[in-house]
């Protein structure tokens, strides 16, 4: 006799299916509110401006606590149950974590409407707004007038791409969860197929679609692909900026601490294409640094005409 069970217990299996129902409607209602974010940004930039950095905390407490409402119908209707199960070679002892209540159809509309139908109406209806609003931002110059048309292309396009892959990403879900919903027998091995293989696909799907709409802002967005450069450069380069900071300072503080009969020697080394800046001292030369930035102007000194080879 082969034995599947649940391993989490029935508290693990209502605890389980909660957070994961809670995380799927936070992570859609998340790209409606940067699609909102995103309205307000083009279509009221008035507003946008005055945008308070605590209402955006409101907003994502706001999301997460509706998210957990909406999935606390889960806690009762999921549970532990045990089935009996007799395939050709043998009985079959399975301990699942499905829906046990029989009246879950409002659940399933309810869910359905709130966590999908009315986020993706309002996903397409913002997109639509932003794209007339682009649209409706004409320019007298010729070359204004191609470049709107660009925009207005490539805004277009990316609308169309975050709508279809939010319905590529979530259709799958949910159809799926009305199947285990609306399902009499869980017996047959279609409905063993979609719990085993199918869902565990469709929810990373679901997920996926959160980490899909960044590449596409960036793919459709120059500023995006900007600030996503920044982002990452930007270490290195405050790095990068201290040090010359800092080296510039100490070359400043040797031209200023040597004595009148020294001078500022600029040239190159054995025809090297970075420049050095070098206090020469008569009769010997002291080097005290190769440094790769501009020299500084030489100071008002004696000036000795000295021919040597670096």
């Amino acid at each position: 006799m082969e034995k599947k069970e649940w391993q989490l217990g029935a508290i693990g299996c209502k605890v389980s299916t909660w957070i994961n129902s809670t995380t799927s409607c936070a992570s859609i209602f998340t790209l409606v509110a940067v699609t909102a974010d995103r309205y307000l940004a083009i279509c009221h930039t008035m507003k946008y401006a005055v945008w308070d950095s605590r209402w955006t905390l409101y907003v994502i407490a706001g999301i997460w606590m509706l998210s957990g409402i909406l999935a606390a119908p889960t806690l009762a209707i999921y549970d532990e149950i045990l089935f009996t199960l007799d395939p050709p070679n043998g009985t079959l002892v399975a301990r699942l974590c499905i829906a046990t209540q029989d009246e879950t159809m409002n659940f399933i509309i309810v869910n359905l409407l709130l966590a999908f139908t009315i986020p993706f109406m309002l996903i397409s209806a913002l997109y639509t707004r932003i794209f007339i609003t682009v649209s409706s931002h004409r320019s007298l110059a010729v070359n204004a007038k191609i470049r709107d048309e660009r925009v207005k292309l490539r805004v277009a396009q990316m609308m169309f791409t975050v709508i279809i892959v939010f319905a590529l990403c979530w259709l799958p879900l949910h159809g799926i969860y009305s199947y285990f919903f609306l399902a009499k027998d869980y017996s047959t091995s279609t409905f063993q197929f979609a719990s085993q293989v199918l869902r565990p696909i469709f929810q990373w799907l679901s997920l996926l679609s959160s980490s899909l709409n960044p590449l596409i802002y960036i793919v459709y967005s120059q500023k995006y692909r900007r600030a996503f450069r920044q982002l990452l450069v930007l270490p290195c380069r405050q790095r990068h900026e201290r040090t010359r900071s800092m080296t510039q300072s100490t070359l400043k503080s040797r031209l200023k601490s040597h004595s009148p009969d020294e001078m500022l020697f600029c040239g190159r080394f054995n025809g090297d294409s970075k420049s050095a800046c070098d206090i020469i001292t008569l009769p010997s030369i002291t080097i005290l640094s190769t440094l790769n930035i501009p020299c500084p102007p030489q100071p008002q000194r004696t000036r000795y005409h000295v021919t040597t080879s670096f």
